[in-house]
């Protein structure tokens, strides 16, 4: 887990959500993740309600009705340390190694709290709904681990990827497109670095 991240005073609605997924757009909140000392956007717990509000973890009417009573040390120590658990998970994927049981224990964990917090719902889309008690400071980390479960089932790994821009970025995504030649998280950002680099590159030559 990450120590000593600088508060993070970036508006929120300028955060790019580009992973394709909630589970990596959550590990995604980290800036740069390479950098010695990374900016976390979720340095705060007002930070981290909005910003699952925001990505969709939990609808408006949710977040009105939350139950923000926990302790913000603890929740904050609780999202960074499932935030590098998933990205881990992931990172294994990506660099083609095998996924440990001791990397899918901790988010098991958390699916298994998740579930118990669910019930059977005929008239729900998916006949399931949230227990009203399940609407705590937890939510969005029990929704990050369902999103991890789901896209677990379904990944072609070969399509989950990291940022071309190394020791830059390290956001993670999914290429959806259907080439599959996505280099970048965003071309907005990272893609048109490269291109400015390269082409500084030629002129220089």
């Amino acid at each position: 887990m990450r120590q000593n991240e600088p508060v993070s005073s970036r508006p929120l609605h300028s955060i790019l959500l580009v992973g394709q997924r909630p589970c990596l757009d959550f590990v995604n909140t980290i800036h740069d993740r390479d950098a010695p000392v990374a900016e976390d956007y979720l340095s705060d717990a007002a930070r981290y309600f909005s910003w699952s509000a925001r990505s969709g973890l939990i609808t408006n009417a949710e977040l009105r009705k939350l139950d923000q009573t926990a302790s913000p040390r603890r929740l904050l120590a609780e999202v960074r340390k499932l935030r590098e658990q998933v990205y881990n998970l992931f990172a294994d994927v990506i660099d083609g190694g095998r996924v440990s049981r001791a990397s899918l224990a901790p988010i098991d964990k958390w699916i298994h709290r998740a579930w118990s917090d669910l019930e059977f719902a005929p008239k729900a889309e998916d006949c399931l709904s949230w227990k009203s008690s399940a609407l705590d400071s937890y939510l969005p980390l029990k929704r990050v681990a369902l999103s991890s479960l789901a896209f677990m089932q379904n990944l072609e790994p070969e399509r989950l990827k990291r940022c071309a821009a190394k020791g830059e970025c390290g956001w993670l995504f999914y290429d959806d497109s259907k080439s599959n030649r996505r280099r970048w998280c965003a071309m907005d950002t990272c893609g048109a670095i490269a291109k400015m680099r390269r082409y500084r590159q030629r002129l220089d030559t």
